[in-house]
């Protein structure tokens, strides 16, 4: 899926009908609250607040459903960080207002990778429409690559890898690491970003910057179907601006596995 505009990301992912617990026949995808909607394939039945709707871009105020999914399909939401997008179980940090995605992408995507936005839901905005900042990816590495180990100053048990049939670059456990990465001052956020092994589980581990707690990142769901998952952790705002480097360590209260993790930032939108 193209992303509509430069370093953007969306949320990604698919699900089958009656796979949500929740008494309505036929259910694919559901956001509960208020929120921005633009349909831009859709085969099915989409409910606006309740009722059956065949606009392509509107506001909800109280829920948006798809039902009867046939096909390939992609609905873009912008929603209020209170707002529910079931499945979601992250807790979506106090400094985020508004994120996005995409619900029922098409069949491939099936991870999760959220964006913050930082700015407050306006329904007069059109949906899609950029806002002043955009998520850039500002660094990222391997762990089966030594040089990028070496660069961000690696530190952790001795790594034993092993692989996933299809994914081309090795996974490892491991229960505590640190790491140093640069980052633009100018930033106005930062969430580290990694390719997971969800056969067992995600995992759990606290996360620390400089030091300092940023909370808890946890992946609560096991895919032994699609193993190899993405996952993001969005860090506080007041340890990561005006900063051109952090040290973040990672330790596992549950067990954890990477193969790659990437550094993404909150910057002024490329014009």
């Amino acid at each position: 899926m193209e992303r509509q505009f430069p370093g953007e990301k969306v949320w990604r992912f698919e699900y089958g009908p009656d796979e949500f617990m929740n008494d309505v026949p036929g259910l694919a995808a559901e956001v509960i609250g208020f929120g921005l909607f633009k349909v831009h394939e859709f085969a099915g039945e989409l409910r606006i607040d309740g009722e059956v709707s065949d606009l392509k871009e509107g506001v909800f105020h109280h829920s948006l459903q798809a039902v009867e999914k046939k096909g390939e399909s992609r609905i873009e939401t912008h929603v209020g960080r209170t707002t529910t997008l079931n499945p979601v179980f992250w807790p979506i940090p106090e400094h985020v207002h508004e994120f996005s995605g995409w619900t029922l992408a098409p069949k491939g995507w099936s991870f999760f990778e959220p964006i913050y936005t930082y700015e407050a839901l306006d329904p007069d905005r059109p949906v899609g429409a950029p806002g002043l900042y955009a998520c850039y990816t500002v660094n990222s590495f391997f762990l089966r690559n030594e040089g990028s180990l070496e660069e961000a100053q690696w530190k952790s048990e001795a790594l034993e890898f092993y692989e996933l049939d299809g994914f081309p670059a090795p996974f490892a456990n491991h229960a505590r690491c640190q790491f140093v990465v640069d980052i633009p001052e100018e930033n106005r956020g930062i969430q580290i970003a990694r390719f997971l092994d969800a056969s067992s589980g995600g995992g759990t581990v606290h996360v620390r910057v400089d030091g300092q707690s940023a909370g808890d990142w946890r992946y609560p769901f096991v895919n032994r179907i699609e193993p190899v998952q993405a996952d993001v952790f969005g860090l506080p705002v007041h340890l990561t601006e005006g900063k051109a480097s952090l040290q973040i360590e990672l330790i596992a209260t549950e067990g954890w596995n990477a193969a790659w993790y990437g550094i993404d930032a909150l910057l002024p939108r490329l014009q």
